[in-house]
């Protein structure tokens, strides 16, 4: 939801970082069903997997959090490049037929990674895969529309999504300098992890800020490059898993168990809506970009398709999947808008997912420099929260709805771990956990507000 450095969803059709402020084309020199020569079609279709960056930290960084096995995390990756292809093939096959590029949900890493810390893995993953079912369900497509539309209309307010942003921003932020500082006893812990996650962070940063276009979408991976190698300095860098494991591998269904928590479910729920609120977004921006109309028929397609991909990644073992506006960038750079070649990186990335191996390199990235990557990405998150609630028409009363969830979802996480230790674990959740509290009273205060008549309508 932002911009090139976190590859994530935007809550709003046009992401001004990621398009750099400059004017939009008008018309694509390559229509959504043409086709270009053949090294042209391979060269973009490989530009926008490298671009995807979120896609090669999430898996890494969410293993490192719960302590997983090399092998286990090559696993990951692997189940990640399946979803992302899959979802992505849907968009540019099914009715929707734009060249849309799928990638991993910052929301759901967010929201697996602690709810799985609460209630195990298994019921994290269960919960998720049920959330997901849900959302398609709003999404089937009947006489060419569907319910999703009306629940985007709903929800798409700055005040609401800006909200849920800012608080996953600082949700991800705990996960990446955890990971970053490491433990006592564990590989890389001090000289390492510092200087090799810091430099990674530190390189993100500066790519970020002082780049643009291609070279800018490939931060993260320069970052994370450079800071392996200088980890590798005062630590040692395992690849064992692509040594010993095997070239072939197929994701597993639900390999952490399946359970179902009607917390959880419900957080799945509201951390779901921002990608199908986006996507909404993205394919009228694409298509105007193309000449063409994207009517309710079209929009509900893609919208379905996002949903189909959302429903396997949880059962695979992954994160659901969002529209990437770095993607929709190099359409704007490239002006090439065959949705052929966005298909051929979906296909690509579908075969890579079941290559062990290249899951097994990036599982052998120090957790320290994912860690040190991380940081950089999810700040860009936390701030794009705060970019989305600018654009709010602000009174008295949404003040209260959107400031008092994130103040009393961040202060639980000073209180010391003796204030709350004997408490029930739904106490305990809600208290130190901002992914938990936060979302609960944002979405109540946000409907209490649509429900109670108005009685203070003047700005500040």
């Amino acid at each position: 939801m932002v911009s090139d450095a976190n590859l994530e969803p935007s809550t709003h059709p046009l992401d001004e970082a990621t398009l750099d402020k400059e004017p939009l084309p008008t018309v694509l020199n390559v229509g959504f069903d043409e086709r270009v020569p053949w090294p042209t079609h391979i060269a973009l279709s490989l530009q926008n997997m490298l671009v995807l960056a979120g896609l090669f930290l999430f898996p890494g960084l969410f293993g490192a959090t719960f302590h997983l096995s090399a092998g286990d995390i090559a696993k990951l990756y692997g189940a990640a490049f399946v979803a992302v292809g899959f979802a992505t093939v849907l968009q540019g096959v099914l009715k929707l037929r734009m060249p849309m590029v799928l990638g991993p949900w910052s929301g759901a890493l967010a929201g697996l990674t602690v709810l799985g810390k609460l209630y195990g893995l298994g019921t994290a993953f269960g919960s998720c895969f049920v959330a997901a079912c849900i959302m398609a369900v709003f999404a089937i497509p009947f006489r060419g529309v569907s319910l999703i539309r009306v629940v985007a209309k709903l929800f798409a307010e700055p005040t609401l999504t800006g909200g849920i942003v800012l608080i996953t921003g600082i949700g991800l932020e705990q996960i990446a300098v955890v990971n970053w500082v490491g433990k006592p006893g564990a590989v890389g812990f001090g000289s390492g992890n510092w200087i090799g996650g810091g430099i990674a962070l530190l390189l993100v940063s500066i790519f970020f800020a002082f780049t643009k276009g291609y070279v800018r979408s490939l931060a993260m991976i320069i970052g994370i490059v450079v800071g392996t190698f200088i980890f590798a300095v005062f630590a040692p860098v395992h690849f064992t898993a692509v040594q010993h494991g095997p070239w072939v591998s197929a994701p597993s269904a639900f390999q952490f168990g399946f359970g179902v928590n009607a917390t959880a479910l419900i957080i799945f729920i509201v951390l779901l809506l921002p990608p199908f609120i986006s996507a909404l977004g993205f394919y009228q921006m694409v298509a105007e970009w193309g000449g063409e109309t994207v009517d309710s028929d079209r929009m509900a397609w893609g919208a379905f398709g996002l949903a189909i991909g959302s429903i396997l990644a949880p059962i695979i073992g992954t994160f659901t999947v969002s529209v990437y506006p770095e993607n929709v960038g190099l359409l704007r750079q490239t002006r090439n808008g065959s949705r052929w070649i966005t298909v051929t990186a979906g296909v690509l990335f579908v075969v890579v997912g079941f290559i062990y191996k290249i899951g097994a390199v990036f599982a052998g990235i120090p957790s320290g420099v994912i860690g040190g990557a991380a940081a950089a990405m999810f700040a860009v998150i936390l701030i794009a929260g705060v970019e989305i609630l600018a654009k709010a028409d602000w009174t008295p009363r949404n003040i209260i709805v959107v400031g008092l969830p994130v103040v009393l979802s961040i202060g639980g996480v000073f209180l010391a771990a003796n204030v709350y230790a004997n408490y029930p674990l739904i106490i305990r959740s809600l208290i130190t956990q901002p992914l938990v509290t936060g979302p609960f009273l944002l979405i109540i205060f946000f409907l209490l507000d649509k429900l109670v008549p108005a009685q203070v309508g003047q700005k500040r």
